[in-house]
């Protein structure tokens, strides 16, 4: 069974394109992880031995040992934006929204990675954050990455004190939207105070703007405690929230939601947050109380293709770009087949699935990252 021809589908994507160039944020606020992307392709055997372990799918370790170890292991000869926060300022700058972004330890060789239309703010100036990629070819033929973070700052959730007054202000100038991650790599004695810094400074965003509406982008929690906390004092403050296909089960596992398939997992949640968006490799779902239907179908559908681009080139997409890369593309397979699936199970009275597009990746770093930033911007 070949890929699936475009179609409807792609009908839907031209007109997600057509609706996102003119209903796009005019800013946002990105917080908290940034960093600098040191990238290597090591084969499967050679990223193995560095991080000491078999691999049979992508991850991200923070044990200080097996960070030095990765890092000596290979030439480093390419660097890029990384952390969440990073990479989704400059896609939402290659699309013409101004961005204010959080840069803990900011230095020159990060600021010259920010795109322009990105005002960095940062505190420490005297070492940079340097995570390490590895992007390697899987046993089963899958292109994944393998992630060795250390990362002190981000670590012990960080905030820079002009950061905080900086974007109280930049929201209260009119800025409506903002987006924050990060919190998953918190690994500290104090993660729980830090955690109560960053609710104050989200409340405070709330007053500067009624109308501010908050994007919490998750991650892979290496501590359920941190994770029990981030949902106990940071999502009462967030208006939608994105997952991968294994955070959505964490998550309701953390509001004490009975075990359920992924579409039910979500729509479960979004009784307690008022937007959720699950994505995949192969598709995207959300529910959602704040944008109609139609509207959530455009934000999939540009999500994807922001993700498509980035995957198949490494640059960030501008508007004539995803124009240009949706001529002659097909949705995939397994996607199409979830689609049905979502459909029939019934999940279609609550919810939107759009398949992604078929391709094969020349990267896999930050596409989740280029996808948020594509759904939450856009409506």
């Amino acid at each position: 069974m070949k890929d699936s021809p475009m179609a409807g589908c792609g009908d839907a994507y031209r007109r997600a394109l057509e609706f996102a160039n003119t209903n796009i944020a005019e800013s946002c606020a990105f917080a908290f992880n940034s960093n600098i992307d040191f990238v290597a392709y090591p084969s499967l055997d050679a990223a193995e031995r560095a991080f000491g372990k078999r691999i049979t799918r992508g991850g991200e370790t923070v044990d200080a040992a097996t960070v030095r170890r990765v890092a000596s292991a290979f030439k480093w000869k390419e660097a890029r934006m990384g952390g969440q926060s990073g990479n989704m300022a400059n896609a939402g700058a290659a699309l013409g929204v101004r961005g204010l972004a959080h840069a803990y330890n900011l230095g020159p060789r990060q600021k010259r990675l920010f795109a322009k239309g990105v005002e960095a703010i940062g505190g420490n100036r005297v070492r940079e954050s340097c995570h390490y990629i590895c992007e390697v070819t899987l046993r089963d033929g899958r292109r994944d990455r393998l992630i060795a973070s250390h990362d002190p700052a981000h670590f012990k959730l960080q905030i820079a004190k002009k950061f905080a007054s900086r974007s109280t202000a930049f929201i209260g100038e009119g800025c409506d939207r903002a987006m924050v991650s990060g919190f998953h790599i918190i690994a500290h004695s104090s993660a729980r105070e830090r955690m109560k810094a960053a609710a104050r400074l989200l409340g405070q965003w709330k007053q500067a703007n009624p109308e501010l509406r908050v994007q919490f982008e998750a991650g892979d929690f290496a501590r359920k405690e941190v994770l029990l906390d981030t949902v106990k004092m940071i999502l009462p403050h967030v208006d939608s929230i994105g997952l991968n296909g294994d955070e959505v089960h964490e998550f309701a596992r953390a509001f004490g939601l009975p075990k359920r398939h992924a579409f039910e997992a979500a729509r479960l949640l979004a009784e307690k947050v008022p937007e959720v968006v699950v994505h995949t490799a192969d598709y995207a779902f959300a529910y959602s109380r704040i944008r109609p239907k139609p509207v959530l179908r455009h934000a999939l559908c540009f999500g994807h293709s922001l993700a498509a681009y980035r995957a198949l080139t490494g640059r960030y997409a501008t508007f004539a770009d995803v124009s240009l890369m949706l001529d002659n593309k097909v949705v995939c397979r397994a996607g199409s087949q979830a689609a049905r699936e979502f459909e029939e199970a019934g999940f279609g009275k609550h919810g939107v699935i759009v398949p992604s597009l078929a391709l094969k990746p020349k990267m896999t770093v930050g596409l989740g990252d280029s996808f948020a930033a594509g759904f939450f911007l856009v409506g």
